[in-house]
């Protein structure tokens, strides 16, 4: 069996088999939580396994699939066991280099305690950890939007890890990390983009299973602030509609939470920074109607999906339009080649009485 703790440097596959069975999931989400690439496959036992892994199994899209396996750490292996109904097989399960990073705390050694940090100090931290301990000649890519942010402080005994600190300063700002295909994103996620890929239902898009979250919606938000240093206080409201959408068809999550008569949020802060109040409860705005309508789907494979794209889907009645993807599987099986997506949306279409 593999030793967990070993590198695994790249999953790799060459030559053909008829008779080779073999089952490859790649897959990663993004969010303002810990958001790394995840792989595993299943392939036929053997008694040992050598870090650097080659498999017979020729098929071009895996040609193209190996391409976006990242660097990392194999976490587990597992195997179904001897039986009279199937043949033995064995699971392989790890993650990205990056788990490990963002699991780390701020320390002496990188000059990262005692001193305020912004979202893109950890970027800096993270990519220079990542390619230093990369194996091979891979490199973490950073993509970053440039934008004012409100740095965290650390202290000595700050129990925060490096993930915690970038996810609370995405949150504070209403950005989004995420790393896949060995590129580290701290992105402006509701930037107008176009979409990269458009599926229509009856045509290329197997399944789509929608969902409405009004759970957490509000009409607006409000920050209340005193300041530190005096006893002037501070208001900043994001008021109904005021948030950044994906699809500027529909209704938007906080007009609907007003139709729904829901109460507007707020939250009491210390700041003595206007300007930090205001983006901050249009931040928390935006947070709050970032889910207002989910989805699943499922369409042949394709490689061309990345968690970060606008993704259109149409002829699903008041489900259609642009969404953010966040969540993205690439499964390869004897059942042929599947790519699943998750997708998030602030809009929805308003259902037109007749």
């Amino acid at each position: 069996m593999v030793d967990p703790k070993l590198w695994l440097v790249k999953f790799t596959f060459k030559g053909a088999h008829p008779s080779t069975t073999l089952g490859v999931t790649l897959a990663a989400m993004a969010g303002n939580t810990e958001t790394v690439p995840m792989v595993s496959f299943v392939q036929p036992e053997t008694t040992s396994l050598e870090v650097r892994i080659t498999l017979k199994f020729e098929v071009d899209t895996v040609d193209k699939l190996v391409k976006l396996l990242p660097n990392g750490i194999i976490e587990s292996t597992s195997t179904t066991g001897f039986t009279q109904t199937s043949n033995p097989t064995m699971t392989i399960s790890g993650y990205d280099i990056s788990k490990n990073i963002l699991n780390e705390k701020p320390n002496s050694k990188d000059k990262t305690t005692n001193r305020k940090l912004k979202g893109s100090d950890i970027i800096d931290i993270i990519e220079s950890k990542y390619n230093s301990s990369s194996k091979d000649s891979s490199k973490l890519k950073r993509i970053e939007d440039k934008t004012k942010e409100f740095p965290t402080r650390v202290t000595k005994n700050s129990q925060n890890t490096y993930g915690d600190i970038l996810s609370e300063q995405a949150k504070k700002i209403g950005w989004t990390y995420f790393i896949t295909r060995n590129k580290i994103n701290y992105v402006n996620s509701r930037k107008k983009m176009n979409p990269t890929k458009s599926f229509e239902w009856g045509k290329d898009l197997i399944e789509f299973v929608p969902q409405i979250n009004t759970t957490d919606i509000s009409p607006g938000f409000i920050i209340r602030s005193s300041s530190p240093t005096s006893n002037k206080s501070i208001m900043a409201e994001a008021k109904t509609g005021s948030e950044d959408v994906w699809d500027d068809k529909g209704i938007k999550a906080s007009e609907l939470a007003k139709k729904m008569k829901k109460q507007i949020k707020d939250e009491q802060k210390t700041i003595s920074d206007k300007k930090e109040c205001e983006i901050i409860a249009k931040a928390n705005l935006n947070n709050l109607s970032d889910n207002l309508l989910t989805g699943t789907g499922k369409v042949v494979g394709t490689t061309d999906l990345e968690i970060g794209q606008m993704l259109k889907l149409e002829r699903l009645g008041r489900f259609s339009g642009n969404y953010f993807i966040t969540n993205v599987k690439n499964s390869i099986s004897s059942g042929g080649y599947i790519t699943t997506f998750s997708v998030r949306t602030n809009v929805i279409q308003e259902v037109k009485s007749k």
